[in-house]
């Protein structure tokens, strides 16, 4: 035999089987096209179905949950970077989406994933993708993103799960890590949770035989002395003794589900009269605090509610500029825990300051639970079941 010929045909039959796989490759259609080799080379398990844009899971109905453990991801050289949230494209991305047939509002979530993700919605197709929304962490104490969002209905939104990928720590990982160690590359299999579900919002009005406002037995005191749970309206301000009123509002909060999460909630009150237009100029703006089940000893109003102490202080404070009369106070996420899914949330209503010394009452008053139905305060709660 030819040694010199064998080793020449060796060579070429070599030559023909790479050229075959490269071609095969290059066939093997665009999802394959479009990964991220460096990143394949690194999986240490196979991809979830849906790791790639084009293998979106579809959405058809609410409340959607899915969980996948273990866990493993690639991203796209195509993957959108999320400047809303100035962030670059994780390294291991994730794809949902859903076309909403009517108008809704929705809360979508990654709580309970071991790996720190970031999220973001898109619309529009591969390559030319508008951002809707993003958010990196949902809390201070949480590596999961949250977003709560309205969407059109006909729309198809895309939602995109990430790896963080925005500090020295998670740059460079190419397979995801759970959050307390995503440096290391020891470790395999995280655990990835995404929700979907529809929010709902619950309006409620106060209840008047618990409504109502408490004057201070003299000027800072800080004591209640005198009641009233009797009149169509409420008093937040102070009199010409300089002693302070504070004003209280009760909801029947029961009809919640136990489980509910809420994410917002607001209070609307609607004015019966003020002292003069400078009244907040005078004493700021009013502040609202929380208390669940009721302040002080019992549900129905009391002196000594005056200065009970709150759930939570400064949960809100009441706008100055009234629409159509009502002055209404967005309240902070501080106060989502403690309304009440069992019986009755109360709100405790005053001025910063609690008389500014010149003798001439200086107060505001808002229709209470005991006026007409359309006047009764309203609050507003948006939640969600997880």
């Amino acid at each position: 035999f030819n040694m010199k010929t064998i080793y020449s045909n060796l060579i070429r039959k070599a030559i023909f089987l790479v050229s075959m796989l490269v071609i095969l490759g290059s066939a093997a259609g665009p999802v394959t096209a479009l990964r991220n080799t460096v990143v394949d080379d690194s999986l240490l398990l196979a991809p979830a179905a849906n790791d790639d844009f084009s293998h979106a899971v579809n959405i058809t109905a609410l409340p959607f949950r899915r969980t996948l453990s273990p866990f493993e991801a690639t991203e796209a050289v195509d993957d959108p970077t999320a400047t809303r949230c100035n962030l670059a494209p994780g390294p291991a991305t994730v794809w949902y989406k859903y076309r909403p047939a009517a108008k809704i509002m929705v809360h979508m979530d990654t709580i309970g994933s071991s790996y720190d993700t970031y999220m973001a919605i898109w619309r529009g197709a591969r390559g030319s993708l508008t951002a809707e929304a993003c958010n990196d962490d949902a809390d201070a104490a949480t590596f999961a993103s949250a977003i709560n969002i309205t969407l059109s209905a006909g729309v198809m939104y895309y939602i995109e799960v990430a790896q963080f990928n925005g500090n020295i720590a998670d740059t460079g990982v190419e397979s995801v890590k759970p959050a307390v160690d995503l440096a290391s590359d020891k470790t395999a299999g995280a655990k990835h949770v995404f929700r979907l579900v529809r929010i709902v919002t619950r309006t409620f009005k106060s209840d008047g035989t618990q409504d109502g406002y408490v004057i201070e037995s003299k000027e800072t005191s800080g004591k209640g002395l005198l009641k009233d749970s009797v009149l169509p309206y409420l008093r937040v301000g102070d009199d010409e003794k300089k002693r302070q009123y504070r004003g209280f509002l009760s909801f029947n909060t029961s009809a919640l589900p136990d489980n509910a999460v809420v994410n917002f909630a607001l209070v609307k009150l609607k004015r019966s009269l003020v002292s003069s237009g400078s009244v907040f100029t005078k004493l700021g703006k009013v502040k609202v605090d929380i208390r669940l089940p009721y302040f002080g000893t019992g549900l129905a109003l009391a002196s000594a509610d005056f200065e009970a102490a709150a759930s939570r202080t400064s949960v809100g404070t009441l706008g100055t500029a009234a629409v159509s009369g009502w002055f209404q106070a967005n309240l902070r996420s501080t106060s989502f825990a403690f309304v009440n899914r069992k019986g009755s949330t109360q709100f405790r209503l005053m001025f910063p300051k609690d008389d500014n010394n010149d003798t001439v009452a200086d107060y505001i008053r808002f229709f209470s639970g005991n006026s007409v139905e359309t006047n009764k305060p309203i609050l507003v709660v948006r939640y969600y079941i997880p």
